[in-house]
């Protein structure tokens, strides 16, 4: 199976994005710069936080050489600050993970928390399947410590856990640019497939 880059990705879910009417974009990381312009061209309304302030010159710059534009915020995903939201969709590759357990939920937690009710989101989560796992010392299960910087891979059963209160569209545990670089890959939608009433529902017919 040929290995995609986001950049590919991003763009197989751009006619996905415009049918549902998505207009604004919040961006979580720089990455390789071409998402935010990938989104940008497509007519996106697009927000970059980024605690880089180098990484974010960069991609001005970028922006800037191909005339385009987006909202770019110095900020962490520990820390977000005021934003223009909410948002129709978010998308976070591959610096959510780079933490704790408690950290990683409280950065999904505030993600969700700027999308509108049914916004979307892509997320990608490193899995207890990369060629990484368990590299440098663990500080809790499943976290790992190497040269100075935190991980936190995930399992099946705790994407279930993480994700139990919105709704997956799309699920795989895929390889990205190089052999072993399993990572969870995640479109999702900001809504409880079992919100309380239907669940007390579901409850009372079983009895």
């Amino acid at each position: 199976m040929p290995l995609i880059s986001i950049a590919q990705r991003l763009k197989n879910l751009l006619t996905f994005l415009q049918i549902q009417g998505v207009r604004k974009v919040l961006q979580i990381g720089v990455g390789d710069s071409e998402s935010s312009s990938i989104l940008s061209e497509a007519g996106f309304n697009v927000t970059v936080l980024e605690a880089s302030q180098q990484k974010l010159a960069i991609l001005k710059s970028r922006l800037d050489d191909k005339g385009l534009s987006a909202r770019l915020i110095p900020a962490s995903p520990d820390n977000l600050p005021e934003l223009p939201g909410p948002f129709d969709f978010a998308v976070a590759y591959n610096n959510l993970f780079l933490t704790t357990r408690e950290a990683l939920q409280n950065r999904l937690h505030e993600l969700l928390s700027r999308l509108k009710e049914d916004g979307f989101f892509y997320i990608t989560l490193i899995s207890t399947r990369n060629s990484n796992y368990a590299k440098g010392s663990e500080i809790e299960p499943h976290t790992f410590k190497d040269n100075g910087e935190i991980c936190h891979y995930c399992d099946t059963p705790e994407i279930v856990t993480l994700l139990r209160h919105v709704e997956i569209i799309d699920l795989r545990n895929q390889e990205q640019k190089e052999p072993g670089s399993y990572h969870w890959h995640i479109l999702g939608r900001n809504r409880d497939p079992y919100p309380p009433e239907e669940a007390e529902e579901a409850s009372g017919s079983e009895k």
